[in-house]
């Protein structure tokens, strides 16, 4: 686990999610892209991953044996993707409907007013999978999104020192329901006309595979993406290798109607300090 600091200019961007692995199998091509071209990139895990099953021929082994494996897969994964930027907040696997929903909310509140993201990025609110710990993450992220702007929310933070901060934009990671079918993918496809970015990865594969490859614990041989090995499923293979897809869940600033192909697209930065705006700091890189 480690927490750099956070570099207050250029570009900032923060992924959420559940268990060590869902930066890899997800977008782990657009977080090698960002933190390769000198961005910061903030990954937050909620759980070490205790109850991920040991594929392959090792014996089964206790809860906070597979957490310490997981934590050092993840670590792998983070120093294959260029990510300086790791923290887990150490909640249990498989228990986030459990879950105080203001607590989770609050931190990802206090790590958006530390760190200063201009855009954050997460599951949808179906978790992708279903899985319920990747639903109240979404859900989290969105509530701290709306909310780590406005001085009213969690003012304790503020006697701490820390400062509202506004995200400009809020992702979600999802797969094209025309590639989820092809492939026959466990996991719930997003209507394609609906898709409003695409990340092109292709030259970042190398990074992500290896991610994957430090997520050994759960990988299945041969059965990464599927096991079928047709040429139409070759060739979603490869596209989904070669692009990841979001979805703009919201955003605060104009937006036309094209295809995004950048995350920060139509943010401006700026080298100047935030300015205030009364009980609400602005984010210098838009207008309101």
């Amino acid at each position: 686990m480690k927490k750099g600091q956070a570099n207050h200019i250029g570009r900032r961007l923060m992924a959420v999610f559940a268990h060590p692995d869902d930066e890899s199998f997800g977008p782990g091509g657009t977080l090698a892209r960002y933190a390769a071209d000198g961005a910061d990139v903030f990954l937050v895990t909620a759980t070490h991953g205790e109850m991920g099953k040991l594929h392959g021929k090792n014996p089964p082994v206790t809860e906070t044996t597979m957490a310490g494996i997981r934590t050092e897969e993840l670590d792998c994964a983070c120093r294959a993707l260029g990510i300086k930027h790791e923290l887990i907040l150490g909640y249990r696997d498989g228990n986030l409907s459990r879950v105080d929903m203001r607590e989770l909310t609050g931190l990802v509140v206090r790590l958006i007013r530390q760190w200063r993201p201009h855009v954050l990025l997460t599951f949808p609110p179906d978790g992708l999978t279903g899985h319920p710990d990747h639903m109240i993450i979404s859900q989290a992220v969105k509530f701290a999104f709306e909310q780590a702007g406005c001085a009213d929310y969690y003012s304790d933070q503020l006697q701490e020192g820390l400062k509202p901060w506004d995200p400009l934009k809020l992702y979600y990671y999802v797969v094209p329901a025309s590639l989820a079918d092809r492939l026959g993918l466990c996991v719930n496809g997003t209507p394609d006309d609906e898709i409003t970015t695409i990340i092109d990865v292709s030259s970042y594969s190398g990074p992500r595979g290896s991610a994957i490859r430090c997520h050994y614990s759960q990988l299945i041989p041969h059965q990464i993406h599927g096991h079928q090995n047709n040429e139409g499923e070759e060739q979603a293979k490869q596209l989904l290798r070669e692009q990841n897809f979001f979805l703009l869940e919201n955003i605060r600033m104009k937006r036309g109607p094209r295809m995004e192909r950048d995350l920060f697209e139509e943010i401006c930065l700026q080298t100047t300090s935030p300015e205030k705006n009364g009980t609400r700091e602005r984010n210098p890189h838009t207008s309101y």
